[in-house]
């Protein structure tokens, strides 16, 4: 038996994830989430005191666990900032839109030893909740998990690192500062140093607008740092534990907290963390919970489908994004950058927004739809084309008027008037639909416009690109991807015209929904082969490329 409960979110968030509910999609999915981890300076006789917290894994329904897979990726994200990393225990660490650090690792010097154990090699189990991700190391004489989560509207990520040790241990920390936002911004004259009254790296920029702190109350830094440079070699800083039982906390925390302001404003989140930090593992966890518990609930007898709809809906919501330049929104996905300016997908894109849209509003997230769409509204260009991609670094240059990128694709306009019309369809806000209406109409005449051979379909030659960004496949008249999108946002802008008893548009709507589908059948459509093509050229002819994107008009 299969219950369907529809409740409503009052979380006023937005969220959003791909809606495939295949398990091992999932678990890959959420095993890419990110890690991000730093330390201070301790004095053995002083140990400051941490608050008990009981680890989110050990109680949570949701809990994901199995061996850790070095080379594996995992995202441990809340909406400001992310860890993203490798389950060997390295990463690096984002809040947005600066890349703060990377190649961030850990290691352990045991008793006297004078040769540090790479965490890589100790790195045994990964756990995964939706409040917080665990990697637990392992050795003859220790056991440390290390806890990282970050609260959903902070820019700042935590390590608590839980250690059961039976003799001394030191536990190194080891990283490269950065300091970047996202491509295609650049910083220079990038410095970091070790601030003793904070114990932690401060990393800066001559001009003070961006910042970094990584650190422990509990640590203490042991690199040189030249002036107005980065080193060469990666910064450092030790964790001293005494055995278990002799004056230990019960975490030690590493603090990662950055981004564009004013350094006062990061400093203060950092000196004040530490007695915060149960609340702020608490709110994480609440927050979560009240999301899953307030939107759509899935109970069958199967359950591990019963965890891939939760992890489903968890992973669309670890999508939202604040970026203190351009608001909150929808990003497309992450994953590890390396070398690169981009964390995977991790920019603004409107086609990735709407499709998404559609699985949140099926799962009731009706809050979290309404702020993605009303995001996306602000960058609609002044002929009615909808963005299609808006990088997190818009803040520091001119994104629109130097990079081409931004409305290069014919898909995305149609796709908003299918993701509005869902909307508002499932959740009945007319309200929000008339604040939209402008757009949507403007969206819908633009797409009128491309259809230059008169055949009701939208063309790719004059709206931009659909299915494939490059290759011969683009030198098409018009392919199907576009073509069953611009069909049903006619069908949807006929429904939204009538909500609000607009007839002309609602006729006209209606008009070309039946000549596009008519045309999209005829064209099409293999009659010999019995499938349906890639596209057709400039001559009419057939492209029949057997790919996926043949599928949508199914």
């Amino acid at each position: 038996m299969i219950d369907l409960t529809y409740k409503t979110w009052k979380g006023g968030l937005n969220f959003r994830l791909q809606p495939y509910f295949n398990i091992k999609n999932l678990l890959y999915f959420l095993f890419t989430i990110f890690f991000c981890s730093f330390g201070s300076q301790l004095k053995a006789e002083a140990i400051p005191q941490a608050k008990l917290i009981k680890p989110s894994h050990l109680n949570s329904p949701y809990t994901l666990h199995r061996l850790a897979h070095p080379g594996t990726p995992f995202i441990q994200a809340s909406h400001r900032f992310a860890f993203i990393g490798d389950e060997d225990g390295s990463f690096e660490a984002w809040a947005y839109p600066l890349k703060l650090c990377q190649d961030f690792k850990f290691s352990f010097l045991v008793e006297e030893a004078i040769t540090a154990i790479d965490g890589k090699e100790l790195a045994q189990e990964i756990f995964v909740t939706p409040a917080s991700l665990t990697l637990r190391y392992v050795h003859q004489s220790f056991t440390v998990e290390a806890i990282y989560f970050s609260p959903p509207n902070l820019p700042v990520g935590f390590i608590l690192l839980q250690v059961d040790t039976t003799v001394p241990l030191k536990i190194v920390c080891s990283f490269f500062p950065l300091l970047q936002p996202m491509w295609p911004a650049g910083l220079g004259g990038q410095y970091s140093y070790w601030d003793s009254r904070l114990h932690a790296y401060v990393i800066s920029e001559p001009t003070r607008k961006n910042q970094a702190i990584i650190g422990s109350p509990m640590a203490k830094g042991i690199s040189y740092t030249p002036a107005h440079m980065f080193s060469e070699k990666p910064q450092e800083f030790i964790i001293s534990i005494p055995p278990s039982g002799q004056q230990s906390p019960s975490f030690w925390p590493i603090i990662i907290t950055g981004g564009k302001g004013p350094r006062e404003t990061f400093e203060n989140i950092f000196s004040t963390s530490l007695a915060k930090i149960p609340s702020y593992y608490q709110e994480t966890i609440n927050y979560w919970e009240t999301f899953l518990n307030s939107t759509l609930s899935f109970t069958c007898p199967d359950e591990k489908l019963n965890l891939a709809l939760s992890w489903a809906k968890i992973s669309l919501g670890k999508l939202e994004v604040t970026n203190p330049d351009l608001g909150r929104g929808l990003i497309a996905g992450l994953g590890p950058s390396g070398r690169s300016g981009r964390p995977g997908f991790g920019w603004f894109f409107g086609g990735d927004a709407y499709i998404n849209s559609l699985g949140l509003t099926a799962a009731s997230a009706f809050p979290l739809v309404k702020e993605a769409l009303d995001f996306t509204t602000k960058w609609q260009r002044k002929d009615g084309k909808m963005a299609h991609e808006l990088s997190q670094a818009a803040g520091y240059l001119n994104w629109w008027r130097d990079y081409h990128y931004g409305y290069i694709h014919a898909d995305t306009t149609p796709l908003f008037l299918v993701a509005l019309e869902s909307y508002i369809s499932q959740s009945g806000d007319l309200e929000f639909l008339k604040k939209c209406w402008p757009a949507a109409v403007k969206a819908f005449e633009f797409c009128l416009q491309t259809d230059k051979n008169h055949d009701g379909l939208m063309d790719n030659r004059e709206a931009g690109l659909g299915a494939m960004e490059y290759g011969d496949l683009t030198n098409i008249q018009t392919d199907i991807y576009l073509a069953a999108i611009w069909v049903r946002a006619l069908e949807a802008m006929k429904n939204m015209a009538n909500y609000l008893q607009e007839e002309d548009i609602a006729n006209q709507a209606e008009k070309g929904y039946q000549k596009a589908l008519e045309n999209y059948l005829a064209q099409f459509w293999d009659k010999e082969e019995q499938f349906f093509t890639y596209a057709f050229d400039t001559e009419g002819r057939q492209v029949k490329e057997i790919s996926p994107w043949n599928t949508p008009g199914i």
